[in-house]
């Protein structure tokens, strides 16, 4: 096929495509879309968001010449929920939570999504969810409303992981390599590692895929799992040995994980630190993973956390778990009241969606009472000493905040107090226990629920 420009330059013998042609389906194309774009902001309720800082391109002006930098810029997309699709993008003036929250608002603020508005997804980092200076509390400030939050468990998941390699081997090298006698082996081609008589790490809770949601997986994805499924068995297959998993990358602990399982079934005697990572790899990391990626809703979110608590909670090595603890008992999202709720309501038993609706009508009945609706705002569970210390920013280019509510309760987890209770039809009870502000009794009764996994 070629392009014309005229009907002179018509060959004989070769398909033909007009340029003019091409140009009127393209900006037909576009028109549609964008009516279809009108449209998605009277539809969606929610929001996610996520940013990286990436080397961006920059044209400047000097004496009427023009001349080309480089400079590295903070670049955001917003996603539309329900169905997790493109919304928009933005570049912050700066990598601070309220340039964030203001770039958002600006996207939304005069749409119909800015009254619809009700959740909001993003990562579990500081800068997002922390309960003073985070970018979605500025946001709820900007909104001058609560939002559900919906934090990624698939970084939470991440994070454990992270600390224990970096305890057990030690820190990072540069951008793609590790100091640690273990990471410092952990580059290069995989398919030329050998292959032998491992030991393998028995763990009878891993979770079996469909061939739907295998389908589904990323090549280093599949790799996790076949290569977790190898370690279990004690037999890796031919064919897997000779896979490649992808490289190196601080923010990608998948690749990671998969290339210390892969290191593993490649020495005769594995040191004790080594076997203490790959066990944990085996027994907690990648079935969480494949747990959160079966179970990939909100409503799962609370249930979701629920099972990764009980796989630390087993786990042999008593440091390790201190280890995790720490790290859950900031980053515990789900196990905030008002995602327990709405576990509850999407619970398979009747009963346990009665519990929630009463529980939920007894909280309104109470605000009514003592005159402070809407001053239940959770959904963030931040430790006070990571908080970053306020700001002196110039308000004057925000819109107006509604700086007047009252701060997100904090969580304490109180791990010994997690655990299963089997009776009847195999109910299970998550307890989960809060620190309440003087000025918050109003809340008292969410101090324990009771919830089915």
């Amino acid at each position: 096929m070629i392009f014309c420009e005229n009907y002179s330059d018509l060959p004989t013998n070769k398909p033909k495509l007009f340029r003019n042609k091409l140009r009127r389906e393209r900006n037909k194309l576009r028109k549609e879309r964008q009516k279809e774009e009108e449209n998605w902001f009277g539809n969606i309720t929610g929001i996610g968001f996520d940013g990286r800082r990436d080397a961006t391109l920059q044209i400047s002006e000097l004496n009427g010449k023009y001349y080309t930098s480089t400079i590295l810029e903070d670049h955001y997309v917003i996603t539309g929920e329900p169905g997790d699709f493109y919304l928009d993008h933005f570049s912050p003036e700066s990598g601070k939570g309220i340039d964030i929250a203001h770039g958002i608002y600006k996207k939304v603020c005069g749409t119909e999504l800015e009254n619809r508005l009700s959740l909001v997804k993003a990562d579990g980092t500081n800068v997002n969810t922390g309960h003073r200076n985070g970018s979605i509390r500025y946001l709820e400030m900007f909104l001058g409303k609560p939002l559900q939050h919906d934090i990624c468990l698939l970084h939470l998941n991440e994070l454990p992981l992270r600390h224990v390699f970096m305890k057990l081997d030690g820190t990072t090298k540069g951008p793609d390599k590790f100091a640690g006698s273990i990471g410092s082996k952990l580059n290069g081609n995989v398919s030329e590692w050998k292959v032998v008589k491992f030991k393998p790490i028995p763990y009878n809770g891993f979770i079996l895929l469909g061939n739907e949601t295998l389908d589904s997986l990323s090549t280093d994805q599949y790799y996790a799992y076949r290569i977790c499924c190898s370690i279990i068995t004690g037999d890796l297959d031919d064919d897997l040995a000779l896979l490649e998993v992808g490289p190196i990358n601080h923010s990608r602990w998948l690749t990671l994980a998969c290339r210390i399982l892969r290191y593993y079934a490649s020495l005769v005697k594995p040191s004790k630190n080594l076997k203490m990572i790959a066990e944990f790899i085996v027994t907690v990391y990648f079935p969480s993973w494949f747990h959160i990626k079966v179970k990939n809703k909100l409503t799962d979110g609370a249930g979701n956390l629920f099972h990764l608590i009980q796989r630390v909670n087993k786990f042999p090595d008593k440091n390790v778990r201190e280890i995790c603890y720490k790290i859950l008992n900031n980053n515990s999202y789900f196990a905030h009241g008002e995602n327990i709720l709405i576990a509850m309501l999407a619970d398979e038993e009747e009963e346990v969606r009665v519990r929630a609706v009463n529980k939920l009508l007894n909280i309104k009945g109470l605000n009514e009472i003592f005159t402070c609706e809407d001053s239940f705002e959770g959904g963030v569970v931040e430790s006070e000493s990571e908080d970053e210390p306020a700001e002196d920013d110039d308000e004057t280019k925000y819109p107006p905040m509604n700086k007047g509510r009252n701060k997100y309760l904090d969580i304490l987890m109180k791990f010994s107090q997690i655990y299963r209770q089997k009776f009847g039809k195999k109910k299970v009870i998550l307890y989960t226990t809060f620190k309440v502000l003087p000025q918050q009794n109003i809340f008292i009764q969410l101090n324990v629920f009771k919830i089915k996994f």
